[in-house]
């Protein structure tokens, strides 16, 4: 009509016409109930060969050349007998009111949630998808087991997850992240660690442990970690333990509490960047945080850039944290080859450990610290040995840049005072 195509339901009303406003519509779906007064949704199966029984109950093998079969059913947990091979699952509608065998590896809880519009777990693919920012708490059935099934947040989504036991290792699965947000995504995320538990991700090559890809910019969402539970996250391969997968950045990440480890794969920072990935916008205010960057020959920050990655506007201002550089990279700053800037201190317990050349706080190996500011907390700043059997040993500054090269010779770090906000009144250390 009117060059349109409109439809009409599959069960329900045929294509509507109204003679007061000349407008045709779709048909509205109706329902079915199964005579109990349960909605019945439909169900699409893979035809059998010799038989199908579902809940003990016979069905016709298929529906012609298709190869499926449409049989209606009400939401809940069924048996399918197919050819003699039996399975048993949890059935969800979906938001066309069709059924899908849903995951059995997590428990999600939540008022008010409602699948196929706050999340998806469909069996098929093992990935729970959420999809509105209500609140949910997500576990393992069995902690004690780490699954393969994974989580993910739409792009967009500004999410509320309690994580209670949660247990997933991808570690053998390429480019697949444990727990992935949407690359550049606006939605912030907050995820807390609820009290008492211990929750464990362990990510494929190419992955963050908890993967948060994105450069910094004014449109993108934040990352925050909250709670008092327990959280490790590890990277695989080029990838952080918590932000930028391979050549991805880990920007706008903020955690108030729990124990978090963070340990990047090869090339990866703990926080931070993947490898060539920047780590930005990173603030620590709670918690105990043990950050430690990847190794791979050339490794990550412990906060900061992965390798040939930069350390920028890291602010610390509570809690207790370890960060240690992969090999030649900074424990707070940039990877091998990356650089620190505009790092502030204010509280907190931290002692920051360079590798190889690199600084404890500032550039990783050949690289350089710009605008370091220390107002409070207690600070700790080892720089790392570069050995060199040749051209004899340097150190990376505890504070301020990495080991540099200059026709062959191996050159310490240089030292950076850092000052007080206003940027000009240094500060130097006291040992008590």
């Amino acid at each position: 009509y009117d060059g349109t195509t409109y439809f009409p339901a599959a069960i329900g009303q045929g294509v509507q016409y109204d003679s007061n406003t000349d407008v045709h519509s779709n048909g509205a779906e109706v329902t079915p109930t199964d005579g109990n007064g349960n909605n019945v949704c439909l169900l699409e199966l893979t035809s059998a060969t010799s038989s199908l029984k579902i809940d003990g109950k016979g069905f016709p093998i298929n529906h012609g050349s298709d190869g499926k079969v449409y049989v209606y059913l009400p939401e809940g947990e069924h048996t399918v007998i197919s050819d003699e091979n039996s399975t048993t699952n949890k059935y969800a509608k979906k938001a066309d009111n069709k059924l899908e065998a849903i995951g059995t590896a997590f428990t999600i809880t939540g008022t008010g949630l409602v699948y196929g519009t706050d999340y998806t777990y469909p069996a098929s693919t093992g990935v729970l998808t959420i999809l509105s920012g209500k609140a949910m708490t997500i576990a393992n059935v069995n902690p004690n087991t780490a699954t393969t099934d994974r989580i993910e947040v739409a792009l967009g989504i500004s999410a509320n997850i309690t994580l209670a036991g949660v247990n997933i290792d991808v570690s053998s699965q390429s480019d697949t992240a444990a727990f992935k947000i949407a690359d550049n995504s606006a939605g912030n995320v907050t995820i807390t660690l609820a009290d008492g538990t211990t929750n464990t991700l362990k990510s494929g090559a190419y992955c963050a442990g908890l993967q948060k890809n994105g450069e910094y910019s004014e449109t993108l969402g934040k990352l925050t970690i909250t709670g008092t539970g327990t959280l490790t996250a590890t990277g695989g391969d080029y990838g952080a333990g918590i932000g930028g997968g391979s050549g991805g950045s880990g920007s706008y990440i903020t955690i108030s509490g729990g124990v978090v480890t963070a340990t990047g794969g090869d090339y990866g920072a703990g926080i931070g960047g993947g490898i060539e990935g920047n780590g930005s916008y990173i603030e620590i205010s709670g918690g105990t945080i043990t950050a430690t960057g990847g190794e791979g020959g050339e490794g990550g920050a412990g906060i900061g850039g992965g390798y040939k990655g930069s350390g920028s506007y890291i602010t610390i201002c509570g809690g207790t944290i370890t960060a240690t550089g992969g090999e030649g990279g900074a424990g707070i700053g940039g990877g091998w080859s990356g650089s620190g800037s505009n790092i502030e201190i204010s509280g907190g317990t931290i002692t920051a450990t360079g590798d190889t050349g690199a600084a404890g706080i500032g550039g990783g190996y050949s690289g350089t610290l710009e605008d370091i500011f220390i107002t409070g907390g207690s600070v700790k700043a080892v720089g790392g040995i570069y050995v060199d059997e040749y051209y004899g040993d340097a150190k990376g500054a505890p504070i301020g840049g990495g080991v540099s090269t200059d026709f062959d010779f191996l050159m310490d770090g240089d030292s950076v005072t850092p000052t007080l906000a206003d940027g000009t009144t240094p500060v130097y250390l006291l040992e008590i």
